[in-house]
């Protein structure tokens, strides 16, 4: 290796290397400083405990917060993967002008790109208008708001990639139409629908400013937890939380992946056994209708 080609070399090491520095630093040290026995955030660090994570897991608050977050990012998620399917599914073989289609195409993000502040205002003046006392499901509705039109869009481009001749087929071929769906469509979002429900469920336990304006009689999630600990108490406990989340949204994206990966495996398996070209994991239309008709 002549000495240009080396020095390109190290200059797109050292450039990703500062690249994963700038992204990871931050999370490195707010692990480190979780395990630091001072309650003061200074250095050096003089000695190292598992305090904070013993004094974490006996704040009733922190576990009762922690149990809303999830109960509402699971209902976000069925209800913004469960409507986001179906709208994606019917908008995507909609068959309208295409004027029409692009225009609705490009108003459906609107969610994701306005600032969450100008939402959650909006939606407090929109529930304080109606009277609806804020609640968990005010919060609920705020979350599948911000998390359905994502979901519409990853499922919509998802089913691009589908040939609309493959569900003709399995249809005249005796298939119904709910089994088209079943055995045809929904293999082939799945893996759509596994990144849509991990991104919602992300999205939705870390939301804090539309949980700022829409929770109330003394309902508090996570987010809005570790705000009044960064308000009234900042200590090392609020980097154990930080570090605890950090792991689980790291497991969910293994998991994600594992669950990927068997299900590729097992698409290859079936091809060498079969010679199916179909994607893998997808059936192709024969099966279809040999399952429904059998």
């Amino acid at each position: 290796m002549n000495l240009p080609k080396r020095l390109t070399s190290l200059a797109r090491g050292l450039f990703l290397a500062l690249v994963f520095l700038f992204l990871f630093a931050p999370s490195v040290v707010v692990v480190v400083f979780s395990f630091n026995e001072s309650r003061f955030f200074s250095l050096p660090i003089k000695g190292y405990t598992f305090d904070w994570y013993r004094e974490m897991i006996h704040r009733t608050p922190l576990i009762d917060a922690t149990k809303n977050s999830f109960y509402i990012a699971t209902l976000t998620v069925v209800v913004s993967v469960g409507l986001g399917s179906i709208t994606g599914v019917i908008f995507n073989r909609w068959r309208a002008n295409r004027i029409v289609k692009s225009m609705i195409s490009s108003v459906i993000p609107m969610p994701l790109l306005l600032p969450g502040l100008i939402w959650g205002l909006a939606l407090l003046i929109l529930f304080s208008r109606f009277d609806v006392r804020l609640s968990i499901w005010t919060v609920l509705a705020a979350h599948v708001l911000l998390t359905l039109p994502l979901v519409i869009l990853i499922i919509s481009t998802r089913l691009q990639t589908l040939d609309p001749a493959v569900e003709e087929a399995a249809l005249s071929l005796g298939a119904t139409y709910p089994e088209t769906l079943y055995r045809v469509v929904l293999p082939h979002i799945a893996p759509a629908l596994l990144a849509s429900g991990l991104m919602t469920f992300t999205i939705s336990f870390n939301e804090f400013i539309l949980s700022f304006f829409l929770t109330g009689g003394g309902f508090n999630t996570l987010p809005i937890y570790i705000y009044s600990l960064i308000r009234w108490e900042a200590s090392p406990i609020i980097n154990a939380i930080a570090t605890v989340m950090l792991v689980f949204a790291g497991l969910l994206v293994l998991a994600m992946y594992w669950i990927e990966g068997a299900r590729a495996l097992r698409g290859i398996s079936r091809q060498s056994g079969e010679g199916d070209p179909a994607e893998p994991g997808a059936p192709s239309a024969i099966q279809v209708t040999q399952g429904a008709t059998s």
